[in-house]
Order: structure tokens, then sequence, then C-alpha cells
């Protein structure tokens, strides 16, 4: 017994002496001069060097095509394609690679086991034929584990080599990066005056910029965003809403050509489309467009109006949309965000939501009607100078014929003029069949036409306002019972 714990003891011992060891052995190994094993210093073994300018074919192998270009007229074509645009950026890509072949080191001596690599079924594979009829090929196979090169044969020698990885990204297109994509337009989102969004279900969208403002049906003045679709002349949008969307219509990166031809469009749903899209904007024209001021130094620039429509499709997966641009034949795709961000504006979002926003120096008299009664409030506006020559704007104010105090009168003026618009109203309703409960007219200095609405009771929480547009929107019921109030109770 004792023999066996002391032979024990002896066991440990030496296992201890040899961990000792070991980890001598590791720190030496982690902390000598590796200046001599860093990749900087490791010789590349020079394979081939290509003159891509006397390259005049190449057959290409991809992961997913298998496609030969030649060069006419100094265009590379697909060969069985000649139709298919060939992105030529991508050629140049493909030169560029394969201009300086060096391997980091050699795997195999010989071809017996290229299974093992990869390299029985190369992808992708490219070769090159140079004008005088010779050629140059490169197989790429496996990435190496250690994730630093893939393995591959060059021209048919009877070795694996490994590359640099530079080759594998250098080298990898797929037939959807292959084919051109026609250029989107560079549109400037704030230079975007005219935005029309016809949808297969749903309201259409259509607002239009005019620089020197229209009217509003509010009453308050002159805005820019008009309305044309769905809710027409007297409308407008409201430029803060209009300005978070622009962005949305600026932007078209397509992310892949998917059907050049675009025989079969009910195949991509663009034979029914999911929407229309319509972007006008316009760009600054260096040709100058008057005689420049003697006073400025500059010439002036003319704007040049421009639209850009594209068609949307069905769903390509849950990354992208087909889509077509108007006028051209391919089928491209479009990021999901940027379809969404379009296709889902909603147009009440949009609209400038107050009923009857009226500028109070534009107004000399309002009538009110509550549940049939009627109310009188006159405004009186006159403007002078002072000393200083700067203009005095002094207003009087009555109610029912009596002299009433300024600021008594416009907080209940405030009240009146912030009806807003709570939603649509989206069902079918017969308003000659409801009851008024509150009508409103401001009688304007500058226009013969009142700006008017009559307020309609609907259901238990909202109203509906009635501005003899054919277009009805709810308004919150206790905001009406509130200016009803403040109307029937003036003192």
């Amino acid at each position: 017994m004792a023999k066996k714990k002391k032979k024990s003891a002896i066991t440990m011992v030496s296992l201890l002496l040899t961990l000792v060891v070991l980890i001598g052995v590791y720190t030496w190994y982690s902390n000598r001069d590796t200046k001599k094993d860093t990749p900087e210093d490791k010789k590349t073994i020079s394979l081939v060097k290509v003159d891509t300018t006397k390259v005049t074919a190449i057959h290409y192998v991809g992961m997913d095509y298998d496609m030969n270009f030649i060069l006419k007229d100094g265009i590379w074509k697909s060969k069985e394609e000649p139709d298919r645009p060939i992105n030529q950026g991508n050629i140049s890509g493909m030169l560029v690679a394969i201009s300086n072949i060096e391997a980091n080191q050699v795997i195999a001596d010989t071809l017996s086991d290229v299974a093992n690599f990869g390299l029985d079924k190369p992808k992708p594979w490219i070769e090159v034929t140079m004008e005088d009829g010779s050629k140059v090929s490169l197989k790429l196979g496996m990435q190496a584990p250690t994730g630093d090169g893939y393995y591959a044969l060059v021209n048919n020698l009877s070795k694996v080599y490994l590359l640099d990885s530079s080759f594998g990204s250098g080298l990898t297109y797929t037939k959807l990066s292959m084919t051109e994509i026609e250029k989107a337009p560079e549109i400037t989102a704030t230079n975007i005056n005219y935005l029309n969004i016809d949808k297969r279900e749903g309201e259409d969208i259509e607002v239009l910029l005019n620089e020197n403002g229209v009217e509003d049906n509010s009453g308050f003045g002159t805005y820019k965003w008009q309305y044309i679709k769905p809710y027409g002349d007297g409308y407008t949008a409201d430029s803060t809403e209009i300005s978070q969307i622009q962005q949305s219509f600026a932007t078209f990166t397509y992310n892949g050509c998917v059907d050049y031809k675009g025989n079969d469009l009910a195949k991509y749903g663009l034979d029914k489309p999911t929407a229309a899209i319509t972007v006008g904007y316009y760009v600054d024209s260096a040709t100058p467009t008057k005689k420049p001021d003697v006073n400025s130094p500059t010439l002036g620039e003319a704007k040049v109006s421009k639209r850009y429509k594209i068609y949307i499709g069905n769903k390509a997966d849950d990354d992208n949309y087909y889509v077509r641009v108007d006028g051209l034949k391919a089928v491209y795709l479009l990021g999901t965000s940027t379809v969404e961000s379009m296709i889902k504006v909603d147009a009440f979002t949009l609209v400038n939501k107050y009923a009857a926003l009226v500028d109070i120096l534009r107004v000399d008299k309002i009538t009110a009607n509550v549940s049939g009664t009627n109310y009188v409030m006159d405004i009186k506006t006159t403007k002078t100078k002072d000393a200083n020559d700067k203009e005095v704007i002094n207003q009087t104010f009555k109610f029912n014929g009596k002299d009433t105090e300024e600021e008594t009168f416009k907080t209940l003026y405030r009240l009146i003029d912030a009806i807003i618009y709570e939603a649509p109203l989206k069902e079918k309703v017969d308003v000659s069949k409801l009851k008024q409960v509150f009508s409103i007219s401001f009688h304007l200095t500058d226009q013969d036409a009142p700006v008017s609405a009559n307020v309609l009771s609907y259901n238990d929480s909202f109203d509906i306002v009635d501005k003899g547009t054919g277009k009805y929107f709810l308004v919150d019921k206790r905001k009406i019972e509130m200016i009803s109030d403040a109307v029937t109770n003036y003192k």
C-alpha cells in the first residue's frame, strides 16, 4: 500500500514537471520574435499576369449562370443574349481580379484529389481569350477553413494553390448583378413639386406645389401645396407633413434587373400594378433665364420641370418588390422599405386639418347658428401709422350689436378658429338627413364668398363638418359642444 502511494506521488510530481515545461515552451513561443512570420513578409507566388486591354472574350461560370461575353465596339455583350444590357463595371471588376494572379502557397502538387478542395465543380470559373487566341483560366473552389483564401486552379496546371480572399469577392457575380440597371434620376427631396400615388386598392393621392400659393378653404390665406385627389379644390396639404415624406420619393436605388425583356408583366403583378407612382421635380439649369440685373453678380437660373414614374408590382420577397419604370420594358427590384414608404402614405395625414382657420384681420363679420339661434359678431379693423411711420392696427368688436372687450372676443374667436378634423368620414352618409347643431360663416373684407362650415350631429363621439365640397370629416363632439356653449353664453 505504501509503495502504491509512493508511486502515485512520483507520477503526480512528473505530471507537474511536464506541465511546467509545457508552460515554459508556450511562453517562449508566444513571446518570440514573430517578425519573420508576419503576412507582409510572406512571399507570394506569381502565376499569371494578364494584359486586360487585349482580352477579347470572357467565359464566366457563376453561382447561378454560365455566360460568354464578347467585346463589340468597346462594349461587352452577352454572346447568348446580345440584347441583355451588361453591367460594364462588373466586367471591369472581373478583369482587374485576374490581371495579376498570385498565390499565397501551393496546397497540393497533384490534381488527384481536387474534389476535396471544391475544384471538381468550381464556381466561379473564368476563362479569358486574348487577341492572339491564347487563354487564361482561373477556377476557384472552397474557401480555406482558416478563412484566409480560396483554393484555386490556374490554367489547369497540376497544382492546387491558395489564393488571397480578394479573388473570391472580386469574382463573385450573379446573373442579376451582371445585368445593367437603368440609372434612376438624382432627385433632391426639397425640389419635389408634384406627387401622384395611384393605388389599385385604397385612396389615390395627388398633390401639387403651387409656388404662388392657392386659396385654402379654411380661409387663412394661401398655401403652396394643394390637393387634387382625393379632396380636390379648396383643400391644401400641410407643408410640414409633406416635407417629412419627400425623401421617400427622392431615392430610387434598384437592387437588380430580373427581366430585361418584360414580355410577361403578369408574372410580376405589373399587368395590374399595386400602384403607380409619379414624382414631379425640378432641376436647376445652367442656362440663364434672363439678362442679369446690373446689381446682381450672377445670372438667373431656370427651373426645368421633370417627371419620373414607376409601377409597383407584387412582392418579390421580404426585401423587394417588382417594379417597372414608365417607358421601359425591364423589370427591376426595389427595396420593400422604399416602396412601402411611398404606397402607404395616407391622404388624411397630409391634409391641412383646420376647418376654419381664418386670419382675423381679413374678417369684418361672423355669423353663427347654434341649434337654430343666430348670433352675429362684427369686427372693425383700422390701420394707421405711428410717429415712426410704422403701421398700427386697431380693432373694435361687437357681439349681437353690443360692444365687447377685445380679449374676451379673441378668446371666443380662437376657440371657433380651432375646429380640427379628427378623421375622414369613410362611410357613405346622407348628410341631408342629419341635424345641424352648429354653423359658422366668416365674411371677409377681400372676397365675396364667406368661409363657412356646417356641423352635423353624427354619433355620441363625433360630429360631421360639411363645407359644401362633397367631402366630409369627423370632429370631436365635445369640442363643438364647448364652442356652442361659449357662443350661447357669451358675455
